[in-house]
């Protein structure tokens, strides 16, 4: 892993210059001395330009923010940065006051290290986060955990690249300290675990950022910031009785629907349920809406009736390949008698030969739960990663029909992903529908246009050194077409999801009424950056 320290040091602290040698001499990676930004030191047009006292972020900060604190949060900002023009996997960034105990640090950094990818942001505070906190793993005495409300202090802090791009779309302008930033995790989309304990302490008495909370006379305005920010941080109570009764509905009418659909043939039945997708699809604004704005978008000059079809075709698709999921035990017979045809295949079987595993890589095109049913029939057994339905009555439905086509079936989230990282290191094959926007992403362009894609899948084949197979499944007049195409070249995880975005574009061109025009694909969040990163 290419990860490095970063010590941030105000080079007029001349007091703290042992400290950061201490520092550097105890650390078990390379270090670089940033030098921080001096706010006493620049002019007040270049220190106050991009600071507001009216940012539509909320809760609104109450106090003005001190030169140091202006500072502090430009400097965090430009280590972040560097961080990426760098392209390291991942750093940790110390203040320069940051005193380690070598015994307990180290397991902490080794165990951050390992899992930074998956979380993110981690934390090293000075002291252990107390509460009702989040246990994510735990290895020799060291828990990673996430707590309710994120600590304040920035001693140290590990973070990945993909971290500190969205911490940077999201801090483009100072509006409150940095650490009451990162405090937001919903409105920065990061959240932010802990290492405890983390073999971390300060060497400074006092931390400017925090001496305002000593203030008895601003004590109200201090526990009403306070208040709101927790509020944006813990995720808000629903109304579980109501709720749980809509899902108890939902799940007893798609029993039902399915219940009485097994009297029907498997191919007569998902016709049908095409026809009835197309009928809700059509009576649902929203959805009618997003997909005739997607197809605008890609098809400007085609004629509006041809793009209507073009919907019609998208439903219908959708409702069958859902049934066929739900029914994944009978389509199995049909679907593992399908052929694979293309070089990738022959790249699946050299991969099992010398024992490594293989990523597949796909989109929401045709029927794509064929091709592992495919795969399969042809001894190369393929495991998916999916989002577990947020209905719990309905989920073992759908679990049990996309585990008919291969294991593992892997529910997204810090556990899954290591469990995928075990299973593809060990051998395994797994698949991944890569074609929907993720708010990690990298800003990629897809069908000619800027859009948000994971580079996941291609971080994963380079580290590992594994094959990253695009395979697309269409349906036809006859049943299904399944092309595994030649393995995109090892490059740069950028421009390797870039040349899998452009295969499965010229799929859709071929084929426009198969894909899923119903994601919102093109959303570009907040703390994404609009411009696609191959063209910056």
């Amino acid at each position: 892993m290419n990860i490095k320290a970063f010590i941030i040091h105000l080079e007029r602290a001349t007091a703290r210059k042992p400290i950061v040698a201490d520092l550097i001499a105890a650390l078990p990676i390379p270090a670089e001395v940033f030098p921080a930004i001096d706010g006493a030191a620049l002019d007040h047009g270049t220190l106050y330009s991009n600071v507001t006292r009216t940012s539509h972020v909320r809760p609104h900060y109450p106090f003005k923010l001190s030169k140091g604190e202006i500072a502090c949060y430009k400097s965090h900002r430009a280590v972040w940065q560097k961080i990426v023009d760098e392209e390291l996997d991942a750093a940790i960034v110390f203040e320069d006051d940051a005193v380690v105990n070598p015994s307990t640090f180290e397991p902490a950094f080794e165990l951050a290290k390992t899992h930074i990818d998956e979380l993110g942001v981690i934390q090293f505070q000075t002291r252990e986060t107390m509460g009702s906190t989040e246990v994510i793993l735990q290895d020799k005495g060291i828990q990673l955990v996430r707590p309710p409300v994120t600590l304040l202090r920035l001693t140290a802090t590990m973070l990945s690249r993909t971290a500190a791009l969205r911490l940077l779309a999201a801090s483009k302008v100072v509006d409150r300290p940095i650490g009451s930033l990162l405090q937001l995790t919903r409105t920065t989309g990061q959240p932010i675990c802990s290492a405890n304990p983390s073999g971390v302490s300060s060497g400074r008495n006092n931390v400017g950022s925090l001496k305002i909370r000593k203030n008895w006379l601003k004590s109200f305005a201090i526990a009403r910031y306070t208040s709101a920010a927790h509020r944006l941080t813990v995720k808000p109570r629903r109304t579980p009785a109501l709720k749980a009764a809509n899902y108890r509905l939902q799940a007893t009418l798609i029993r039902g629907f399915l219940g009485a659909a097994k009297v029907l043939p498997l191919p007569l039945r998902a016709a049908l349920a095409g026809h009835l997708t197309n009928a809700a699809i059509h009576l649902v604004p929203s959805l009618r809406r997003r997909a005739a704005d997607n197809l605008h978008r890609v098809f400007p000059d085609m004629d509006p009736i041809q793009r209507r079809q073009i919907l019609g075709q998208v439903a219908r698709n959708t409702g069958r390949t859902l049934t066929e999921i739900l029914f994944n035990q009978e389509f199995a017979a049909q679907a593992e008698a399908i052929p694979i045809n293309g070089p990738g295949l022959e790249a699946l079987r050299q991969a099992q030969a010398k024992g490594k595993g293989a990523i597949i890589v796909s989109g929401h095109f045709g029927q794509w739960e064929a091709i592992r049913h495919a795969l399969k029939a042809q001894g190369l057994e393929t495991g998916a990663l999916y989002r577990p339905n947020n209905n719990p009555h309905y989920e073992p439905l759908f679990r049990r029909g996309i585990k008919a086509g291969g294991a593992p079936i892997i529910a997204r989230g810090s556990v899954g992903n290591r469990n995928m990282i075990k299973h593809i290191r060990s051998g395994g094959f797994i698949a991944l529908l890569m074609d929907q926007y993720i708010q990690d992403g990298t800003t990629l362009t897809f069908m000619g246009h800027p859009a948000v894609t994971s580079l996941s899948a291609a971080q994963m084949a380079l580290r590992y050194d594994l094959p990253l197979v695009p395979i697309f499944s269409k349906r036809t007049r006859d049943g299904f077409e399944i092309v595994a195409e030649e393995p995109i070249p090892h490059t740069h995880a950028r421009e390797m999801m870039q040349t899998f975005n452009d295969r499965l574009g010229e799929q859709v061109r071929a084929a426009p009424g198969q894909w899923h025009w119903l994601h919102n694909r093109w959303k570009i969040g907040q703390w994404n950056d609009p411009t696609p990163s191959h063209e910056a």
